[in-house]
């Protein structure tokens, strides 16, 4: 099944009604696998195996609960490797570069 992200505005006071409801409702296919909260902004993020995103948002309804974003996880592991895959062209061209002049300015010693 696939897993997926989401973020939600809350208020603290509704958080623990949130965490109660979120775990017992499994009538769509949806699993909650985590929950984190940033007190400080007030946004609560989850971690879900769900069939799709309709059927968290069919979820999120049922408890009164509107999604601020819904990420498939696999888009975050693509995004994850093309960074990656960026940063290690970025370091090669690099040492490249370094050679290159390491041996420019021996040149110029000698």
């Amino acid at each position: 099944m696939p897993s997926f992200i989401d973020g939600h505005h809350v208020g603290e006071s509704r958080l623990e009604e949130i965490k109660n409801m979120a775990s017992a409702i499994n009538e769509f296919g949806v699993s909650t696998l985590d929950m984190f909260y940033n007190k400080k902004e007030q946004e609560l993020y989850c971690i879900l195996d769900a069939p799709d995103e309709n059927a968290i948002k069919m979820h999120h309804a049922k408890i009164n609960l509107s999604c601020d974003f819904i990420t498939s996880v696999e888009k975050v592991h693509t995004q994850s490797a093309e960074n990656t895959e960026k940063l290690k062209t970025i370091g090669e061209l690099a040492a490249r570069i370094a050679h290159d002049l390491r041996n420019q300015i021996g040149r110029a010693h000698v």
